[in-house]
C-alpha cells in the first residue's frame, strides 16, 4: 500500500510540485480554441483565474527575464506576449484527463475558494490603495499548496479509496498544503507579495516585514469567503473579520452576494461560446443569453440584459464597464424606471463586453419587467 505522506514529502524534497489546471477552466479554453479566430482577450481572463495557469504564466515571465516573477499576471502576460500565452493555453487544454480523478469534486472546490478570494481580495485592495492586481494574484495563490496537494494525492494514491467524509486526505491537505505551497513558490521564483501572503495567511499575528497590507488583505478576504459560503471557519478568521471596517464591510456586500455568479463566469468563455461537455460535470453555466433582452442605457450606452438572478444582473454592450464603477441605469422599455448598480465583473466577448452588475433598491413591481423576458440565473 502507498504511504501517501511519505511520498508527499518525496514530492517536496524533490521539488516536483505541480498544480494543474482546473478542468472546468481547462476545458472552457479549449471551447475558446476550437474557432478559427481566438478571442484572446477571453483566455486571458481564463488563465487569469486559474492557481496553475497563473504560476504556468508567472514561471514563464520571470525565465524570460532571468529573475523572479512579476508581482501581477497583466504584467507577466506583457512579458510573454499573446503568442506563448495561447501556447500556455493549449498545453493545458490538451492535457485535460479523459476521466476524471476521484478528488475532483474538492479539487473543484479548492478553485472556486482562490477565485472567489481573488475576487474579494481586488475589492479590499482598492478600498485601502493596494495594488488590486497584485491583491488578485495573493489572493488567487494564497492557497495554491492546496490544489497541489490534491493533485500529489490523487496522483500518488491511484486506484486506492481516497474519497468520502472524513477521509485521510483532508487531514494530509491541512498538513501539507503551506509547505507544498512555499516549496512551489520558491522553485518558480514567485514574487515575495506571494511568498509572505502563502507562507503567512494563517497566522494571528502579522510581521511588519513581511507585506503586511497584502496579508491582512487576503486573510480577511478568505475569513468572508468561508463565512459568505458557510465553510467551516479557520482558527485565524475571527481576528481577520475584526479587521474589516464598517465601511468596507458595506462595500463588500455585493460582491459577496454576487460571488457564486462571479466565480462561475470566471470559468466561462465569452457569450455564445461552445463549451466542451464534460460527462463528469453536473454543474450547468449560470447564465445564457436567449435574444436581445431587455435594454437598458449604461454609461450613455445601450445595452441588453441578458441574465438576471435575485441580485445579480448580466448585461451585454458596445463598450467595456469599469470593475467596481456606480452607474446610473435606466430601462428603456419603460421610460421612468432608473436605479444603480455596482459593476462587479466585467470581460471582453468577441466585439461586445459583458458585465455582472449589482443593483441597489431594485425589488417590488419593478422585478416584473425582467419576468420571462430575460434568462433567470440557475444560482443566486
Amino acid at each position: 500500500m502507498v504511504d501517501v505522506e511519505r511520498a508527499i514529502a518525496d514530492v517536496v524534497e524533490r521539488d516536483e510540485v505541480v498544480v494543474p489546471p482546473e478542468r472546468s477552466v481547462a476545458l472552457g479554453i479549449a471551447a475558446l480554441l476550437d474557432g478559427r479566430d481566438v478571442p484572446v482577450d477571453a483566455v486571458v481572463r481564463l488563465v487569469a483565474a486559474d492557481p496553475g495557469l497563473a504560476c504556468a504564466v508567472l514561471e514563464t515571465a520571470g525565465v524570460l527575464d532571468g529573475g523572479e516573477a512579476p508581482s501581477s499576471l497583466p504584467l507577466a502576460i506583457a512579458r510573454i506576449g499573446e503568442g506563448r500565452l495561447l501556447e500556455l493555453a493549449r498545453e493545458a487544454a490538451r492535457g485535460v484527463p479523459a476521466v476524471r480523478g476521484p478528488l475532483a469534486a474538492p479539487r473543484r472546490a479548492a478553485w472556486q475558494s482562490a477565485a472567489a478570494c481573488a475576487l474579494v481580495s481586488r475589492e479590499l485592495a482598492r478600498s485601502r490603495g493596494v495594488d488590486p492586481d497584485v491583491a488578485w494574484l495573493c489572493g488567487l495563490l494564497h492557497d495554491v499548496g492546496r490544489a497541489a496537494a490534491l493533485a500529489a494525492i490523487e496522483r500518488l494514491a491511484a486506484g486506492a479509496r481516497i474519497g468520502g467524509p472524513g477521509a485521510r486526505w483532508e487531514t494530509l491537505v491541512e498538513r501539507w498544503h503551506v509547505s507544498l505551497g512555499l516549496s512551489l513558490a520558491v522553485r518558480l521564483r514567485l514574487p515575495p507579495e506571494v511568498v509572505d501572503v502563502i507562507a503567512l495567511h494563517h497566522g494571528e499575528g502579522l510581521d511588519p516585514e513581511r507585506s503586511p497590507a497584502l496579508v491582512r488583505i487576503v486573510r480577511t478576504a478568505g475569513a468572508v469567503v468561508r463565512a459568505a459560503w458557510e465553510d467551516p471557519p479557520a482558527a485565524e478568521d475571527a481576528a481577520a473579520l475584526e479587521d474589516l471596517a464598517e465601511r468596507e464591510a458595506e462595500r463588500l456586500a455585493p460582491v459577496i452576494a454576487a460571488l457564486p455568479s462571479a466565480v462561475s463566469a470566471l470559468e466561462q468563455g465569452p457569450a455564445g461560446a461552445p463549451r466542451r461537455s464534460d460527462p463528469g460535470e453536473d454543474v450547468a453555466p449560470l447564465h445564457e443569453s436567449k435574444g436581445e433582452g431587455v435594454r437598458l442605457r449604461l454609461a450613455g450606452r445601450e445595452y441588453a440584459a441578458v441574465g438576471v438572478a435575485p441580485h445579480q444582473l448580466v448585461v451585454s454592450g458596445p463598450a467595456p464597464l469599469g470593475e467596481g464603477a456606480l452607474l446610473q441605469v435606466e430601462l428603456l422599455e419603460r421610460r421612468g424606471l432608473v436605479f444603480h448598480a455596482r459593476v462587479v465583473l466585467a470581460w471582453a466577448e468577441g466585439e461586445r463586453f459583458g458585465a455582472i452588475l449589482i443593483p441597489f433598491a431594485l425589488a417590488g413591481p419593478a422585478t416584473l419587467d425582467w419576468r420571462g423576458r430575460v434568462p433567470v440565473g440557475a444560482t443566486a
